[in-house]
């Protein structure tokens, strides 16, 4: 019955249909968590199908876009988004309040966006 503070999904949601990855995201927001820590095999731009860095037979990883929207969707807001290589990325949510709106940061190239979003299929 004790509150839960941080929930840290690490290489699964990779596994589930986008549909799927917003049912786990609604579920994990259910627990009323104050942090999601997501770390998956993720697109930040449009995959290059000569070199992908996962299984298509058995992966279905989701672009940063429909993940930023299905976990704003479940209450939280986006307070990092990491690119760690072309196609894994961490992003972390926190308990959305009132006050929350969106924040633009700058990226380690110098460029600025919300979250380094850019060129994802997240509407703005």
């Amino acid at each position: 019955d004790d509150p839960i503070d941080v929930v840290v999904s690490n290489f699964a949601m990779h596994h589930l249909a986008d549909d799927e990855k917003r049912e786990a995201i609604e579920t994990i927001a259910g627990l009323e968590p104050q942090k999601l820590a997501l770390g998956d095999v993720m697109f930040f731009d449009e995959p290059d199908p000569d070199e992908p860095f996962y299984s298509p037979a058995v992966d279905d990883p989701a672009t940063v876009g429909t993940l930023a929207d299905a976990l704003t969707d479940a209450g939280f807001s986006l307070t990092a988004v990491e690119r760690v290589h072309d196609q894994v990325g961490v992003l972390v949510a926190e308990r959305a309040t009132a006050t929350d709106g969106p924040e633009t940061t700058t990226n380690a190239d110098g460029a600025s966006g919300a979250f380094g979003l850019e060129g994802t299929d997240r509407e703005e």
